[in-house]
C-alpha cells in the first residue's frame, strides 16, 4: 500500500467515525475522499439544534433560520 492511500484510508476512518459516509476514488497516483455537502449540512444541524433553529441548503449555501418561537 502506498504513502498516500495509507493517508487516505486513515481520512475515511476519521470521518466515518464523525458519521460521515464518504465516498473514496483512487488512481495510480492520488486518493481523493469525497464528501457529500448535505452530510456536512446535516452534521452541523445537529450540533446546532434547537427547538426555534431551522437549517437548510439553498442553492450553494447552508443557511440556519432561528425564530422568536
Amino acid at each position: 500500500m502506498e504513502d498516500y492511500e495509507k493517508t487516505v484510508e486513515k481520512c475515511k476512518m476519521r470521518l466515518k467515525s464523525m458519521g460521515f459516509n464518504p465516498i473514496i476514488y483512487k488512481d495510480n497516483e492520488r486518493g481523493y475522499v469525497v464528501i457529500p455537502l448535505v452530510d456536512i449540512v446535516n452534521f452541523i444541524a445537529e450540533k446546532l439544534s434547537a427547538p426555534n433553529v431551522r437549517i437548510y441548503i439553498e442553492g450553494k449555501y447552508m443557511i440556519m433560520e432561528a425564530t422568536n418561537y
